[in-house]
C-alpha cells in the first residue's frame, strides 16, 4: 500500500507545478506522504520513509523559495515527550464534561514525542506563507480550510496534530476527564 501511495505521489507532483496555489491538492498529497508508511517507530529510516519525505520536500520546494519559511528553531515550540494516555470517555453520560458517543469506549493510547506551537497561529505568522489572509497581526489565523492548514504547518517542516496528539498535549498529565478533578 505504501508503495502505490508513493508511486502516486510521484506522478502528481507535475500536476503540483501547474498549479502551485492549490492547496486542496497540495494539502491531500502532504497527508499522504506523512501516513503513507505509517507513523510506527519501526517505519522511519526504511527506504519507503525516505522517499516520502524526498517526495514531501519536492512538493513542498515551490513554495519555500516563493515564500521562505521561518528558522525551525524559531521561539514558540514545544517539545512534548511520548507516552501513553487514556483517551475518550469511560461511558455515556459519566464524568463532567460533555462526553458524546464517539468518544466511547475509553482506551489507552501510546504517542511519540512531537513538537508543538504553545500558541494559536496569528494572522501576522500566517502572512508569512500567504499575505493576501486578512485579520488584526496579533489575532488567530480564522477562516482557513483543514488543507490551507496542513499546508501551513508543512510549510514549517512539521504537519497537524492528531486527535490523539491534540489531546495527549492539552491534558498534559491530568489524569482527570477533562484535566480538572471537579470538571
Amino acid at each position: 500500500r505504501a508503495e502505490a501511495v508513493l508511486d502516486v505521489a510521484e506522478l502528481e507532483l507535475p500536476l503540483l507545478a501547474e498549479a502551485p496555489q492549490d492547496n486542496v491538492r497540495l494539502g491531500s498529497l502532504l497527508w499522504a506522504l506523512d501516513y503513507a508508511v505509517g507513523d510506527a517507530p519501526r517505519a522511519h529510516g526504511t527506504p519507503l520513509a525516505s522517499r516520502a519525505a524526498r517526495l514531501r520536500d519536492r512538493a513542498l520546494a515551490p513554495l519555500r523559495r516563493a515564500h521562505p519559511p521561518p528558522p525551525a528553531d524559531e521561539p514558540g515550540w514545544v517539545p512534548i515527550p511520548g507516552g501513553t494516555f487514556w483517551m475518550g470517555a469511560a461511558s455515556r453520560g459519566q464524568g463532567t464534561g460533555p462526553e458524546r458517543a464517539d468518544e466511547l469506549p475509553r482506551h489507552q493510547v501510546t504517542v511519540s514525542a512531537f513538537r508543538m506551537l504553545d500558541h494559536e497561529v496569528t494572522c501576522a505568522e500566517y502572512r508569512r506563507l500567504d499575505p493576501a489572509h486578512e485579520g488584526p497581526d496579533d489575532f488567530p489565523a480564522t477562516g482557513l480550510t483543514w488543507y490551507e492548514s496542513y499546508v501551513y504547518s508543512a510549510w514549517l517542516g512539521g504537519r497537524l496534530p492528531t486527535e490523539a496528539e491534540w489531546e495527549y498535549a492539552a491534558r498534559g498529565e491530568c489524569e482527570h476527564a477533562y484535566c480538572a478533578e471537579g470538571g
